[in-house]
């Protein structure tokens, strides 16, 4: 008898410790990964295409105009504008694919074995479905768009380079408009009429 006790204390310490392990690198607001788990996650991804020779491609999204949402309806509108972009971002993403908010309102959509052509498609899809949203919903009036930079490991040598080449193109992003995704370097995907 003692020793089934002792043997389901284990479990549930063992079961204890992996949720703690699951909580540790998940967003608790979103549930998506967080950037701890990106900055364990990413290096063993770019490093498995090179490996490999297959291409890898690293979009950076950050929604525009964010502070006005949270300055001008509350935290809480903002906290839920976030949770709803974890929703869209995570439909538009495959099983495969890294999701990642890596901070603020800024996340990752890391996609192995994908080309850049082929992420622009998807991240220009991304925008859309952002910018179609029933934001309403949430705040009547209420607009929210989301501006994406991308790079691809065919491009830049390395991980250092590949996120630093994505955030790059997400400025580009932003000081071209907004509510846009650009890849490095200086090609776009098509802008959104008005």
């Amino acid at each position: 008898a003692r020793t089934e006790e002792l043997q389901r204390a284990l479990s549930s310490q063992e079961t204890l410790v992996a949720e703690l392990a699951e909580l540790s690198v998940r967003d608790p607001l979103t549930g998506l990964h967080n950037r701890r788990h990106a900055d364990d996650e990413i290096p063993r991804l770019v490093a498995s295409a090179e490996r490999h020779g297959q291409s890898l491609a690293l979009a950076m999204a950050d929604l525009d105009h964010f502070k006005v949402i949270n300055d001008a309806h509350s935290y809480s509108v903002g906290d839920e504008v976030l949770r709803a972009f974890a929703r869209i971002l995570s439909q538009n993403a495959r099983a495969t694919d890294l999701v990642v908010r890596y901070g603020g309102e800024e996340f990752l959509l890391v996609m192995p074995q994908t080309t850049l052509e082929h992420a622009l498609v998807v991240c220009e899809r991304l925008r859309r479905a952002v910018s179609e949203h029933e934001w309403g919903a949430i705040v009547p009036g209420l607009r929210v768009t989301v501006s994406v930079g991308v790079a691809s490991t065919v491009q830049s040598a390395g991980l250092v380079t590949l996120v630093s080449s994505a955030d790059s193109a997400l400025h580009q992003a932003k000081r071209g408009g907004r509510d846009r995704v650009v890849a490095t370097p200086g090609s776009s995907a098509p802008v959104p009429n008005g």
